[in-house]
């Protein structure tokens, strides 16, 4: 059973231990983001089964209570000692601080977009007592300050999730961003550990129409912007994805074949769909995606188009009337 709990940042329960009990969020009080959340400067631990985190001390685990949501403020100081620089990832961990739970980046970065880094420093994981703790000595940013770092023994931090920095000390999630020319390259930069949740995110293209006849995949209107990035903490994720077109032909007879690039703006993951279309008509062509990967860190989802080449194959966007035609990426993902 889960341990509720509104006591002191400091209060602590020993001799049972669950997983981390909160979520990480952009949006304070929201363990589940319904509002995109773009350039965010401080990352939240809020409440969700419970308010507990298990801490190991070097001797025994304690399930350490936080009474409200503990909150990371982001460094965009480039002067600072492990500043969340634009375009890397950061792994956030838990840990104890002169008796107060406190919340913090890793302060090395990965070592690339899709593998962490070994050694002392690092935020190289081990699985202890069933929990992913750090392997080795580390130190944490807990602040945006020039001192705001804490040095935390090995095995004595809990992994809560990871972050990719959008920009020098900010984050963002965005699941539902207006449409705009040439698609609106969604990013989804922030996952948990533990206690994921599905989120829904589309990506749309306001571009009225463009024509595209040649028998090789490319991304939707040439654009690598139609496309949705994520960002996975562990591994073990089933993502499922669909992109639907709205295509017509000149003379018709003619297939468009659609897809979704995982990784990829020139190959789709999985078989294409192919629809002939009348003369003139608009007519939805779809690609799927559905996939439990084992992957960790950064990838995305990219919108690919294809048509056999012959006469013109018009695609809408939104056809000046996004209301009633649009192309649309849509992705669900646990975060």
């Amino acid at each position: 059973m889960p341990l509720y709990g509104a006591g002191s940042s400091s209060s602590a329960v020993s001799g049972l231990v669950t997983p981390p009990q909160g979520r990480l969020t952009l949006t304070s009080g929201a363990p589940i983001m319904s509002s995109d959340v773009t350039g965010g400067a401080t990352v939240y631990y809020t409440h969700h089964h419970g308010a507990y985190v298990p801490i190991y001390d070097g001797a025994a685990w304690a399930m350490q209570s936080f009474a409200s949501e503990l909150s990371l403020a982001l460094d965009a100081d480039t002067g600072h000692s492990g500043y969340q620089a634009a375009n890397f990832n950061y792994d956030i961990f838990a840990a104890m601080n002169t008796g107060s739970l406190v919340i913090g980046t890793c302060v090395n970065a990965w070592l690339s977009d899709t593998a962490r880094n070994t050694g002392v420093g690092h935020s190289e994981l081990e699985t202890f007592g069933g929990l992913r703790v750090n392997k080795n000595s580390i130190s944490l940013r807990i602040g945006s300050g020039a001192a705001d770092t804490l040095a935390v023994a090995a095995r004595q931090a809990t992994l809560l999730g990871t972050m990719r920095a959008s920009a020098n000390g900010q984050c963002s999630m965005q699941m539902r961003p207006a449409a705009a020319a040439g698609g609106t390259a969604n990013k989804l930069f922030l996952c948990n550990a533990y206690n994921r949740e599905t989120i829904a995110a589309i990506c749309r293209d306001s571009t009225d129409s463009w024509s595209y006849t040649t028998d090789t995949f490319r991304a939707a209107n040439g654009s690598a912007a139609n496309a949705i990035s994520f960002v996975m903490s562990l591994p073990g994720a089933t993502i499922q994805a669909n992109y639907t077109a709205v295509v017509s032909h000149s003379a018709g007879g003619v297939a468009a074949r659609v897809g979704i690039g995982y990784d990829s703006t020139t190959t789709p993951d999985v078989p294409n769909s192919n629809t002939t279309t009348g003369i003139g008509l608009r007519i939805n062509v779809d690609g799927k995606f559905l996939r439990t990967v084992g992957d960790i860190g950064l990838h995305s989802l990219t919108a690919l188009e294809a048509s056999q080449a012959s006469g013109t194959m018009t695609w809408n966007g939104d056809n000046s009337v996004p209301t009633a035609v649009q192309m649309v990426l849509g992705a669900h993902l646990p975060v």
